[in-house]
């Protein structure tokens, strides 16, 4: 077992589920360990187009800035519709939302700098990310690596790091996988 998951093929972690004909989506890899879009919103299932709850994201979006953790997307937007695109979602169940909260405040003292989180609940765009996994991408920085490595540099190669009290870590290379677009750090928070 590494990173949470089972060993699952190489790039399984970023590739987006099928989208089914009943506008649900395909559940996460076997041996993931997570429900991405297979978990419940408000006991309803999650359908392509469907409103996606954006009170309680917003809150702890607030709550991460004021602790020097940034929330982002490559074109800047959050996630207000499921199956949109360049968005990152940070809907989370209330287990997992205290879990990647109280992690990402632990982890942004470690570095001492600002944390960068590129993707989060968005489960139509990353079949292993959703609403019930305690599961970020983040930004690669310095002060980020140094925390996670003990080295500044990025290891990328697709290892993983398990850094004890807040999770195991994956370094995802740039171009890594056909979903992947920049080198990033995938974490599984325990």
């Amino acid at each position: 077992k590494i990173g949470g998951m089972k060993k699952i093929s190489e790039g399984e972690w970023d590739r987006p589920p099928r989208l089914l004909s009943d506008g649900t989506y395909s559940g996460p890899p076997k041996g993931s360990n997570t429900k991405g879009c297979t978990a419940l919103i408000d006991g309803k299932k999650i359908t392509n187009g469907m409103d996606w709850p954006t009170e309680k994201q917003d809150a702890l979006v607030k709550k991460l800035k004021e602790n020097n953790i940034v929330v982002t997307s490559s074109s800047g937007k959050m996630c207000t519709k499921v199956g949109q695109s360049s968005c990152t979602a940070m809907h989370f169940s209330a287990i997992a939302e205290k879990n990647v909260q109280n992690k990402l405040i632990a982890l942004q003292k470690k570095t001492g700098g600002t944390i960068t989180v590129t993707g989060g609940s968005e489960c139509w765009l990353h079949s292993t990310h959703g609403p019930d996994d305690p599961i970020v991408d983040l930004q690669v920085n310095d002060n980020l690596n140094k925390a996670i490595t003990g080295s500044t540099n990025f290891t990328g190669g697709n290892k993983w790091t398990t850094v004890p009290g807040i999770g195991e870590f994956l370094a995802e290379g740039s171009g890594g996988t056909a979903r992947n677009t920049g080198a990033h750090w995938h974490v599984v928070f325990k």
